[in-house]
């Protein structure tokens, strides 16, 4: 869903929008993206750690804005984007595997934040939790929960992995 977001994100304002493989990303690669002179790249935690810390002497110097998803970036991801991307503004986005993305950064969050998932996006709530399922105060390292809309469609019809990943909510009893 990142990737079809983005892209009907650039049709939506009439945008350029350039595919690239960024899991297979080298100086040539990225030297032949710069030619495009890309303003805004999306990008996920496990290409960022895996395939840029080889590339040197690249640089996207173009990019405004970096978003992420598909995990939380780490000191070492920031790190990595910025030596490619330097001018960028990077907003983390978060979100569980078998639901849609739940939470969005600022650039004021993200700076005073940097390891906090950001803030629920729509309907999403989101609760850190702790291993016997107790909401846990603000700051403190915990278990993420969401709820909403977006989450559950990979579940639906299937029984088994339902009662297998949902429970029920001592906070939210009865929560459908």
């Amino acid at each position: 869903d990142y990737g079809i977001n983005q892209l009907l994100g650039s049709l939506v304002v009439n945008a350029s929008y350039v595919c690239a493989q960024l899991s297979t990303a080298t100086n040539e690669s990225l030297s032949s993206l710069k030619f495009s002179k890309p303003t805004v790249l999306a990008i996920m935690p496990f290409l960022v750690e895996t395939y840029f810390p080889g590339i040197t002497n690249s640089s996207l110097d173009t990019v405004r804005l970096v978003t992420s998803s598909g995990g939380p970036l780490t000191s070492n991801h920031r790190k990595a984007i910025h030596d490619i991307c330097p001018n960028a503004t990077i907003i983390p986005m978060y979100g569980l595997s078998e639901g849609f993305r739940a939470t969005i950064s600022t650039p004021e969050i993200d700076l005073k934040f940097p390891d906090s998932v950001g803030i629920p996006i729509g309907d999403t709530e989101i609760s850190i939790r702790d291993q016997d399922c107790e909401v846990l105060p603000p700051n403190t390292v915990g278990e993420i929960w969401q709820s909403g809309g977006c989450l559950s469609w990979g579940y639906l019809n299937d029984l088994v992995a339902t009662k297998s990943r949902f429970v029920e909510d001592k906070v939210y009893p009865n929560k459908k």
